[in-house]
């Protein structure tokens, strides 16, 4: 397991939470605060494969190129790109319609096309591109306190990216001795002997140092908890939807509201599969199908005769993606070396790595396909099912994708849901391994929670599902990335503390209620609105062309064009005076990388969808 430096460590940041959300909001933060001691505290003790297929739609995608533009191309990379949707009546199997879509008119006309990835690999992609170290695997927080009297506001603002900033100053924490003003959080160390449930056993494991043996050990001595106490100028909360340090200063007031759905999630290799008796549905068997990777597939009780208008009572969703990408299995205790910047220079040198047939990963090397579903209900017991997972909602921080019962009995009750189903997909439900099943129940913040002080109070910030779980409609993901990405800009114009955080949760809170879906139907003028806040997302780039050069993630042609372009800029601004001027070459440089950001996105959506380039 990965030590602490010290049994009372003194951090500018504290990150509770290392999923998704909790990653790029660490990026974010060091981009904007280079110099800031940041570390994020992640209660499993090791990442494994877990969660299922998840949606990351444009506001997403452009939220981590203005973090990093490698890590929006590594994503891509590894993405399901698929150009067809078929649909299905549930029970019989008929296939009722299919809608297709031009990925690449996509890509010119919005810059983006939606992604289907799953969601450790975003949380690997995320993992790879922090210092190592960043990451403290095995500290589950169980207490969070705020200092004695309010912190000291920062008397500068925080300096520019890391991996590409501008220069500066840092982060402003202003005055104080050891300990004055910080939050004080009471962890303990979490080890292989909490998850009797199972939710460990049969995973790929990324072993931290200390490795297998370390956690053996520590099962079979049954020893104390250990403990540590972290103190932290400001608080990033991106532990998931029952949040512990939320309710450390809320209780259950901040809780989300059940909502009666039952979700379960998995996934399994075309081996499994076969090992398990299956066979691959007809809709992605190469024997039958000339481009299995081209569609997603979503089966509802709709028919042709009685198709369903709004959210339908019960959904079955799936999609082939490549098997997976090598390492995956060691991303949280590094082999020794970090490629935060891989996906751009190969694109920019005219090769594409990855699956060019739209998986996820590499499937020459991987193994073949692999089968990412999705099962949702409203027509279970979901009370019942609610009672279930009672112990970790008490735990708390933890995200959807970690949450909520796993193992055989999860497996076992989605089978008993889902009986209705054609033999082909039950079989592939019923080979998951059941270390990868995930059941949960719907809980949502009311968006009449969402007011002044709900998200952000002093230095102490929610993010994600922390602070607004929402209705399961693929935003998710995309509203934390975009959580992060503003938190870094904020942090840049008003310095680390109080002040950003209030900016931040003013900004945030409109747009994340109009984003995010009602359940029950949303009108044609709200569906409007929210549909072109995702198109036309926007954020400033927390990098600057200079820094992604040194970083080694911009090729040296673009960094030479991006030069020239702002010192021509700078010249045309001159005599405006030389704020002006940086203005402008900082703008002319950053359009130069957005557009070669673009082409290389669009080069690899393009090997998806036509495969690679022939001799």
């Amino acid at each position: 397991m990965q030590q602490l430096a010290s049994n009372d460590e003194q951090l500018d940041i504290a990150v509770v939470g290392g999923g998704p959300a909790g990653l790029a909001a660490a990026l974010a933060l060091l981009a904007a605060a280079p110099e800031a001691k940041v570390k994020v505290f992640e209660a499993a003790p090791a990442y494994r494969e877990q969660g299922a297929g998840v949606l990351v739609q444009a506001n997403g995608g452009r939220a981590l190129e203005a973090i990093d533009p490698a890590l929006l191309h590594r994503l891509v990379q590894r993405a399901a790109i698929t150009r067809e949707v078929h649909t299905y009546n549930d029970t019989t199997g008929e296939r009722l319609r299919v809608m297709t879509k031009d990925l690449l008119a996509d890509v010119d006309t919005a810059g983006f096309t939606n992604l289907l990835v799953l969601w450790n690999d975003i949380r690997r992609t995320l993992y790879d591109a922090l210092p190592q170290g960043t990451v403290q695997l095995g500290w589950r927080l169980v207490d969070c306190t705020a200092p004695p009297s309010p912190p000291t506001e920062p008397a500068a603002p925080a300096g520019g990216g890391a991996g590409g900033g501008d220069a500066g100053s840092g982060p402003g924490l202003g005055p104080g001795g050891e300990g004055e003003g910080c939050y004080t959080l009471r962890l303990v160390r979490t080890t292989a002997a909490e998850r009797a449930d199972g939710s460990a056993a049969g995973c790929v494991e990324a072993e931290a140092p200390g490795g297998k043996e370390e956690a053996g050990a520590a099962k079979d001595a049954g020893a104390a908890q250990e403990e540590v106490v972290v103190r932290a100028r400001c608080v990033v909360a991106a532990d998931g939807y029952f949040s512990r340090t939320r309710r450390a200063f809320d209780g259950e007031a901040g809780a989300p509201t059940f909502h009666r759905l039952a979700y379960w999630r998995g996934f399994l290799s075309e081996q499994e599969l076969a090992a398990a008796g299956g066979e691959l549905p007809a809709a992605v068997d190469p024997r039958l199908c000339d481009d299995v990777f081209r569609g997603s597939h979503f089966y509802t009780p709709a028919t042709a005769d009685q198709p369903i208008a709004g959210v339908p009572p019960r959904n079955f969703f799936f999609f082939p993606a490549g098997g997976p990408t090598g390492g995956d299995e060691g991303q949280a205790g590094r082999k020794g070396e970090e490629q935060p910047a891989g996906a751009g220079d190969a694109a920019a040198a005219g090769g594409v790595s990855g699956s060019a047939s739209g998986g996820g990963g590499d499937a020459a090397s991987g193994g073949g396909v692999r089968l990412v579903w999705n099962a949702a209900s409203s027509e279970v017991d979901a009370e019942a099912l609610a009672r279930e997972g009672a112990a970790e909602r008490r735990e708390g921080g933890r995200g959807v994708h970690q949450s909520g019962a796993q193992g055989a009995a999860a497996l076992a009750r989605c089978l008993a849901a889902f009986a209705h189903l054609p033999p082909e997909l039950r079989a592939m439900m019923a080979a998951t391994p059941p270390s990868r099943i995930t059941e949960h129940i719907t809980y949502m913040h009311r968006h009449d929670g969402y007011v002044k002080g709900a998200w952000a109070r002093g230095r102490l910030v929610l993010l994600g599902d922390a602070a607004h779980a929402g209705f399961p409609d693929g935003q998710g993901a995309n509203l934390a990335l975009e959580d992060a990405v503003v938190l870094g800009e904020v942090v840049r114009a008003h310095g680390l503390g109080a002040e950003a955080f209030a900016a931040w949760e003013e900004l945030r809170q409109a747009r994340v209620r109009t984003i995010q879906s009602d359940p029950s139907g949303v009108g044609p003028a709200a569906m409007g609105d929210r549909v072109r806040l995702i198109r036309t997302a926007a954020f400033e780039p927390l990098w600057s062309a200079a820094g992604l050069e040194a970083a080694g993630s911009l090729p040296p042609g673009v960094a030479a064009e991006a030069r020239q372009a702002g010192a021509a800029a700078a010249a045309g601004a001159a005599a405006e005076g030389e704020a002006a001027a940086q203005a402008a070459a900082m703008a002319a440089e950053r359009k130069v990388v957005l557009d070669w950001s673009a082409g290389v996105v669009r080069s690899l959506v393009a090997a998806k969808v036509e495969g690679p380039p022939r001799n």
